[in-house]
């Protein structure tokens, strides 16, 4: 997913390079706005051992916007997972979002 990452590395510069030279958004609110893409380009770009932090990172920070179905269709389109990894980052996202879900209620 290494291109994956570049491609949000392009729009991340281009949404900047826009709201900077438009003047009417400060920086520090440009890059607050563009926090999710950085945070899915860091998910994009983890190796298997730290989806698990990750995914409980974005749930933390985007709960309405994250549920395990979503992570676990971005891991499976990631080239450089074998499959097994894929399973076990799969059952990682599964088992961090339920106990996510448990301490909110």
């Amino acid at each position: 997913m290494v291109r994956a990452g570049k491609k949000i590395d392009e729009v991340i510069a281009a949404v900047s390079k826009f709201f900077i030279q438009s003047g009417k958004v400060d920086k520090h609110s440009l890059e607050r706005g563009l926090k999710i893409l950085h945070d899915f380009r860091d998910f994009l770009n983890c190796n298997p051992g730290m989806i698990m932090i990750y995914s409980k990172d974005l749930k933390t920070h985007y709960q309405g916007a994250v549920n395990s179905k979503t992570l676990v269709e971005f891991v499976d389109m990631r080239k450089d997972l074998t499959e097994g990894e894929k399973r076990e980052a799969a059952r990682f996202i599964r088992e961090v979002l339920l106990w996510f879900k448990a301490l909110l209620y």
